[in-house]
């Protein structure tokens, strides 16, 4: 079914979990659904897409391949998201994490055009994956609990510091050639790696 509207759904006050595919709306609010916990929106068919719900833990958004007009993923109004996972398009430019910075601590991206990602300030993150990405710097010397790192193609980010992430148990660098054992400080922070 094409659904570009989520309307009423506020009057399904036990709904849990909101699974959808071929979205075209561009905002899901769950504002006044107090139980939701997991959003699952593949398939997205419109330009951008905002969600909106206080209590989620997990959020999963990902366009359909076919849209590549997709330009923003915004999850600012997600506070108690826990895991994030956010896939653009051959290049979205803009994705707005969670405003409450303390809950976030799986994040997953993907196709995402921007330079920088700066994560300084979500410092519980302990999981980050980037797949197809055109960032060239990485902040992430703050997240002090980050346990695993994983970059798969990733050509355009060059050096990486993690003399800061301690914690770090897993790094994996696959077909992002810039990163090599030379331009990675400290990656022997890690326990296992794969460069």
């Amino acid at each position: 079914a094409k659904i570009s509207s989520l309307k009423g759904i506020e009057y399904l006050k036990c709904v849990s979990t909101i699974n959808l595919s071929h979205y075209s709306g561009k905002m899901i609010d769950l504002s006044n659904n107090p139980r939701i916990y997991s959003i699952d929106v593949r398939g997205i068919t419109s330009s951008e897409i905002m969600v909106i719900s206080p209590t989620v833990k997990t959020v999963m958004i990902e366009p359909s391949y076919s849209n590549k007009n997709f330009t923003a993923i915004n999850l600012s109004d997600c506070p108690n998201a826990v895991s994030v996972s956010a896939y653009g398009n051959e290049g979205t430019p803009n994705l707005t994490l969670p405003k409450v910075k303390t809950n976030l601590k799986e994040l997953s991206v993907s196709d995402l055009g921007m330079k920088t990602l700066d994560l300084n300030s979500y410092t519980n993150l302990q999981l980050l994956y980037i797949y197809k990405c055109k960032l060239s710097s990485l902040k992430i010397n703050k997240c002090t609990d980050l346990r695993y790192l994983y970059f798969w193609h990733c050509g355009n980010i060059k050096s990486l510091d993690l003399s800061s992430n301690k914690k770090l148990t897993g790094l994996s660098v696959y077909h992002s050639y810039g990163l090599t054992t030379n331009s990675i400080k400290a990656y022997k922070n890690a326990k296992k790696y794969t460069i």
